[in-house]
């Protein structure tokens, strides 16, 4: 590959030495974080500190999946585990995709009560990917990483409460199946998460919510005012991210 042209190339002696002391300091920090964790057999919370840095900083997705790895399967840190486990599902800096195995670490770290993990565990149960499919699970942990402050895991078990009472039919006249042992629906619980989601700044969430005080639902009646209110919080967050947020749908 040709050196690229000098013009291109920045001239670090120009920085503030400041910038450059702070720089040659973290680095020297995450240095230090790795010969904490030599090699797994060390502190956990330095081998997580070095796999992050790998992966962040170095962009080194291979040697911070092995750093994971071990701190996961042998030290059983949480954080190691899910990132590790998200790594598995992407493919990146493993050989190759991996959902069961994928599975297997998110399991372990929500054990440990780490909130990331059971939102990414409720998806793949949900969808039984790497897995049984088990929705009663996924609600349960779901449920849990919302009450720990995750929007996202919020909106997602609200959908499942909110879903409709037959499965939709899509335009070449087939069904799309769902999940066996659902969460019997109930806009009622669903109402709580998607306050909690809004509250939280999730768009998604307060489109429903939005739409749940416009049109009502069974034990949720229609509410003019708190439509309003929560209109008015969504066009706030879609104009502050440029007039589009995925997730969230052009009419109410």
């Amino acid at each position: 590959m040709p050196p690229a042209p000098a013009s291109s190339v920045p001239d670090f002696s120009k920085l503030p030495l400041q910038l450059n002391r702070v720089d040659d300091d973290y680095r020297l920090r995450m240095h230090a974080f790795s010969l904490d964790c030599d090699d797994g057999k060390g502190d956990a919370t330095a081998c997580q500190s070095a796999g992050e840095f790998y992966s962040i900083v170095e962009g080194n997705h291979t040697r911070a999946a092995e750093i994971f790895r071990k701190n996961c399967d042998v030290k059983h840190y949480p954080s190691s585990c899910f990132n590790y486990a998200t790594q598995l599902i992407t493919g990146q800096g493993v050989d190759q995709q991996d959902l069961k195995g994928a599975y297997a670490r998110l399991d372990k770290a929500c054990d440990r009560d780490h909130a990331p993990a059971c939102e990414l565990l409720g998806r793949l149960l949900l969808r039984g990917d790497g897995c049984k499919q088990d929705p009663k699970r996924a609600a349960k942990h779901l449920e849990y990483a919302c009450n720990e402050g995750l929007p996202g895991a919020c909106h997602r078990l609200a959908a499942i409460l909110l879903r409709a009472e037959k499965p939709e039919v899509s335009e070449d006249g087939t069904q799309r199946k769902y999940a066996k042992n659902l969460p019997k629906r109930s806009p009622v619980k669903a109402l709580p998460l998607l306050e909690t989601g809004c509250r939280h700044r999730h768009a998604p969430s307060c489109f429903n919510l939005a739409r749940l005080y416009k049109n009502g639902d069974a034990g949720v009646p229609p509410d003019a005012a708190k439509f309003k209110e929560i209109d008015g919080q969504l066009q706030e967050l879609v104009r502050q991210r440029g007039g589009k947020m995925e997730g969230v749908g052009t009419n109410l």
